[in-house]
């Protein structure tokens, strides 16, 4: 994944929590201390207790969505991210 990211290094990183064989709360971690807070991390995720929405912004999380989630709220989401990385 690493090797992909520095080859095509993306706008924005859509995220869930709950990924096969990692943690979504670590790599969002880590992605922030590789890249800063230049690249935007959007957590979108099944898990909708308050506890992991603010552990989530503990790690640099952007903007957490819950699913299912509205779909204008997510493009507006990424449309402001991605007018904000253009502007």
């Amino acid at each position: 994944m690493w090797a992909a990211l520095a080859a095509y290094p993306p706008g924005l990183v859509l995220l869930d929590i709950e990924l096969a064989g990692e943690d979504g709360l670590a790599l969002a971690e880590e992605l922030r201390a590789k890249y800063g807070f230049g690249l935007p991390v959007v957590m979108l995720t099944g898990v909708e207790e308050g506890a992991a929405k603010a552990m989530a912004y503990d790690v640099g999380a952007d903007d957490y969505l819950t699913k299912p989630c509205d779909w204008r709220r997510l493009v507006a989401i990424v449309s402001r991210f991605v007018s904000a990385a253009v502007s």
